[in-house]
């Protein structure tokens, strides 16, 4: 009787084991393997940037330093690519919000931002054209003609 309360004993504590390393597998394989892996507090804070629109500055707190720093981490990795997508597409998401509102400087400021980032995007050289286009009805509009006198009279002529 002793070795049989012994030997479920023993496989009692053996299945206890399983159960809390089948856990830790578990665990290990859930999003929140990404956090003790050596790039994701990198990923964390470039989705964090991104998402509060800290793609390109401040310096030392900012989406691309931290994509450059993932880069170093992790040479190659595809993310790198499709993070940099997201901070183009972002820039010129808020490119096009500038523009929208007459704010042609800020507006080309962050068309020129995004092909740095990603010089594929065609998005952001539409931008640069038409804060070019206005910027030349402007200069238009401001240039003065004097009228033509004729013997100190106005003409149409």
């Amino acid at each position: 009787m002793f070795i049989i309360m012994k030997k479920c004993a023993l496989q009692t504590v053996i299945l206890g084991l399983a159960l809390l390393c089948g856990n830790q597998n578990s665990l290990a394989n859930s999003g929140t393997k990404n956090i003790y892996s050596p790039t994701g507090p990198v990923i964390a804070a470039i989705k964090a940037d991104i998402t509060a629109n800290r793609l390109t500055r401040p310096t030392g707190n900012n989406a691309m330093e931290n994509i450059h720093r993932l880069g170093l981490i992790a040479p190659g990795d595809p993310r790198i690519r499709s993070y940099k997508d997201k901070v183009a597409a972002k820039l010129i998401s808020l490119g096009e919000q500038a523009l929208q509102e007459n704010k042609h400087d800020q507006a080309k400021i962050l068309a020129l931002r995004a092909l740095k980032v990603a010089p594929h995007y065609a998005e952001a050289d539409f931008i640069l054209n038409t804060v070019r286009e206005a910027h030349l009805s402007e200069r238009n509009a401001l240039t003065f003609t004097p009228p033509k006198l004729k013997d100190g009279v106005v003409t149409t002529d």
